[in-house]
Protein backbone atom coordinates (compact mmCIF):
# COMPACT_ATOMS: atom_id res chain seq x y z
CA UNK A 1 0.00 0.00 0.00
CA UNK A 2 1.22 3.19 -0.56
CA UNK A 3 2.38 6.50 1.80
CA UNK A 4 -0.99 7.74 2.02
CA UNK A 5 -1.97 11.85 3.71
CA UNK A 6 -3.17 12.20 6.80
CA UNK A 7 -6.23 13.99 4.69
CA UNK A 8 -6.57 10.87 3.45
CA UNK A 9 -7.11 8.36 6.23
CA UNK A 10 -8.57 11.21 8.31
CA UNK A 11 -11.14 11.59 5.70
CA UNK A 12 -12.13 8.10 5.96
CA UNK A 13 -12.02 7.61 9.44
CA UNK A 14 -14.62 10.56 9.84
CA UNK A 15 -17.08 8.85 7.14
CA UNK A 16 -16.37 5.45 8.39
CA UNK A 17 -16.52 6.53 12.22
CA UNK A 18 -13.10 5.34 13.57
CA UNK A 19 -10.17 7.06 15.34
CA UNK A 20 -6.42 6.70 13.57
CA UNK A 21 -3.34 6.29 16.42
CA UNK A 22 -0.59 9.39 15.61
CA UNK A 23 2.52 7.06 17.24
CA UNK A 24 5.92 8.51 17.82
CA UNK A 25 8.73 7.50 15.65
CA UNK A 26 11.41 7.61 18.17
CA UNK A 27 13.24 4.94 16.83
CA UNK A 28 13.30 1.83 14.23
CA UNK A 29 11.89 -0.65 16.64
CA UNK A 30 9.34 1.60 17.57
CA UNK A 31 8.27 2.37 13.72
CA UNK A 32 8.64 -1.48 12.80
CA UNK A 33 6.25 -2.48 16.06
CA UNK A 34 3.80 0.53 15.04
CA UNK A 35 3.75 -0.97 11.48
CA UNK A 36 3.35 -4.33 12.40
CA UNK A 37 0.63 -3.82 14.69
CA UNK A 38 -1.37 -1.90 12.29
CA UNK A 39 -0.62 -4.50 9.90
CA UNK A 40 -2.14 -7.18 12.19
CA UNK A 41 -5.24 -5.03 12.95
CA UNK A 42 -5.38 -4.14 9.38
CA UNK A 43 -5.47 -0.96 10.59
CA UNK A 44 -4.59 2.67 8.97
CA UNK A 45 -1.68 4.52 11.14
CA UNK A 46 -0.23 7.81 11.20
CA UNK A 47 3.55 7.86 12.29
CA UNK A 48 4.61 11.01 13.34
CA UNK A 49 8.19 12.60 13.95
CA UNK A 50 8.40 15.50 16.41
CA UNK A 51 12.07 16.67 17.05
CA UNK A 52 10.89 18.35 20.42
CA UNK A 53 10.96 15.05 21.79
CA UNK A 54 13.67 12.75 19.64
CA UNK A 55 16.44 15.95 19.28
CA UNK A 56 19.66 13.30 18.72
CA UNK A 57 17.64 11.91 15.38
CA UNK A 58 17.85 14.90 12.74
CA UNK A 59 14.96 15.18 10.40
CA UNK A 60 16.74 13.50 7.42
CA UNK A 61 16.98 10.56 9.34
CA UNK A 62 13.43 10.72 10.91
CA UNK A 63 11.39 11.40 8.22
CA UNK A 64 13.05 8.64 5.57
CA UNK A 65 12.69 6.19 8.84
CA UNK A 66 8.96 6.97 8.35
CA UNK A 67 8.01 7.14 4.79
CA UNK A 68 10.22 4.28 4.12
CA UNK A 69 7.85 2.05 6.64
CA UNK A 70 4.89 3.51 5.09
CA UNK A 71 5.82 3.13 1.75
CA UNK A 72 6.65 -0.95 2.61
CA UNK A 73 3.58 -1.24 5.10
CA UNK A 74 0.30 -3.44 3.67
CA UNK A 75 -2.01 -0.86 5.30
CA UNK A 76 -2.33 3.14 4.69
CA UNK A 77 0.14 4.91 6.73
CA UNK A 78 0.43 8.51 6.37
CA UNK A 79 3.65 10.64 8.48
CA UNK A 80 3.53 13.68 9.50
CA UNK A 81 6.45 16.57 11.32
CA UNK A 82 4.61 17.08 14.50
CA UNK A 83 5.02 20.47 15.56
CA UNK A 84 7.30 21.70 13.51
CA UNK A 85 8.32 25.01 14.16
CA UNK A 86 9.47 27.23 11.43
CA UNK A 87 8.92 26.72 7.38
CA UNK A 88 12.67 25.51 7.23
CA UNK A 89 11.76 22.17 8.88
CA UNK A 90 8.60 21.83 7.24
CA UNK A 91 10.27 22.82 3.83
CA UNK A 92 12.94 19.81 4.44
CA UNK A 93 10.27 17.24 5.70
CA UNK A 94 8.35 17.72 2.57
CA UNK A 95 11.27 17.18 0.59
CA UNK A 96 12.55 13.98 2.61
CA UNK A 97 8.83 12.32 1.64
CA UNK A 98 6.24 13.05 4.28
CA UNK A 99 2.97 13.03 3.21
CA UNK A 100 2.02 15.30 5.87
CA UNK A 101 3.60 18.08 8.31
CA UNK A 102 1.98 19.59 11.33
CA UNK A 103 3.07 23.47 12.18
CA UNK A 104 2.79 24.50 15.57
CA UNK A 105 3.29 28.95 15.74
CA UNK A 106 1.56 28.92 19.35
CA UNK A 107 4.24 30.64 20.82
CA UNK A 108 3.74 33.47 18.68
CA UNK A 109 1.12 36.29 18.43
CA UNK A 110 -1.65 35.16 17.26
CA UNK A 111 -2.01 37.17 13.46
CA UNK A 112 1.68 36.22 13.00
CA UNK A 113 0.60 32.28 13.65
CA UNK A 114 -2.30 32.43 11.15
CA UNK A 115 0.14 34.12 8.76
CA UNK A 116 2.86 31.57 9.00
CA UNK A 117 0.40 29.20 8.82
CA UNK A 118 -1.02 30.32 5.71
CA UNK A 119 2.35 30.18 4.34
CA UNK A 120 2.82 27.11 4.91
CA UNK A 121 -0.49 25.43 4.02
CA UNK A 122 0.14 27.50 0.59
CA UNK A 123 3.70 25.70 0.18
CA UNK A 124 2.26 22.04 1.15
CA UNK A 125 -0.78 22.31 -0.40
CA UNK A 126 1.47 22.91 -3.78
CA UNK A 127 2.58 19.77 -3.74
CA UNK A 128 -0.12 17.67 -2.13
CA UNK A 129 0.88 17.76 1.47
CA UNK A 130 -1.69 17.88 3.99
CA UNK A 131 -1.24 20.17 6.93
CA UNK A 132 -2.49 20.36 10.46
CA UNK A 133 -1.91 23.55 12.59
CA UNK A 134 -1.59 24.42 15.84
CA UNK A 135 -3.41 28.14 16.63
CA UNK A 136 -3.85 28.21 20.33
CA UNK A 137 -2.36 25.70 22.71
CA UNK A 138 -4.67 22.67 24.42
CA UNK A 139 -1.84 22.62 27.79
CA UNK A 140 -0.92 19.71 29.35
CA UNK A 141 1.40 18.55 27.32
CA UNK A 142 4.56 16.52 28.95
CA UNK A 143 7.07 18.19 26.86
CA UNK A 144 6.37 21.32 27.44
CA UNK A 145 7.83 23.18 30.40
CA UNK A 146 5.83 26.33 30.78
CA UNK A 147 1.93 27.51 30.15
CA UNK A 148 0.49 29.05 27.19
CA UNK A 149 -2.88 30.15 27.40
CA UNK A 150 -5.76 28.40 24.98
CA UNK A 151 -6.53 30.04 22.20
CA UNK A 152 -10.28 32.58 22.50
CA UNK A 153 -13.32 30.72 21.10
CA UNK A 154 -13.45 34.03 19.00
CA UNK A 155 -9.72 33.82 17.70
CA UNK A 156 -10.42 29.79 16.81
CA UNK A 157 -13.58 30.77 14.93
CA UNK A 158 -11.82 32.96 12.35
CA UNK A 159 -10.22 30.31 10.89
CA UNK A 160 -11.96 27.54 9.01
CA UNK A 161 -10.62 24.00 8.39
CA UNK A 162 -11.87 22.67 5.62
CA UNK A 163 -9.90 19.68 3.77
CA UNK A 164 -8.43 20.56 0.41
Amino acid sequence: MPLVSAKEILIDARARKYGIPSLLAGNLEMVLGQVRAAEAENAPLLLAFNQGVTPQIPLEIGVPLMVTAARLATVPVATILDHGHSLEDIVKTIQLGSSSVMFDGSDLPYEENVRQTAEIVRVAHAVGVSVEAELGSIGGSSIELGYAAPASTGETRSVLYRPR
